[in-house]
């Protein structure tokens, strides 16, 4: 998240992820609506995940994010093996 998203969704919320797609009913709402903010194509509308288990600690956040990201490009490598 950034200024410039939180404005085009509305939303005081400038820090976190936003989540732009879901693959599985996690309850998580992916977004809908496709913009350009300062060049890159972002889907707006989806959730945005500002804390985990109650920590708001964007560092946190950021290192929870990478290794979900890996596990989840792990997995989809093992699935197209």
């Amino acid at each position: 998240m950034n200024y410039q998203i939180a404005q085009a969704m509305g939303t005081k919320v400038t820090y976190g992820w936003l989540v732009e797609s879901v693959s599985a009913q996690n309850g998580l709402k992916g977004g809908s609506t496709q913009a350009t903010i300062l060049g890159s194509n972002v889907i707006l509308g989806g959730d945005i995940v500002t804390a985990i288990n109650g920590v708001r600690n964007t560092l946190t956040l950021m290192i929870c994010f990478h290794i979900w990201s890996s596990i989840r490009c792990l997995a989809r490598q093992l699935i197209l093996l």
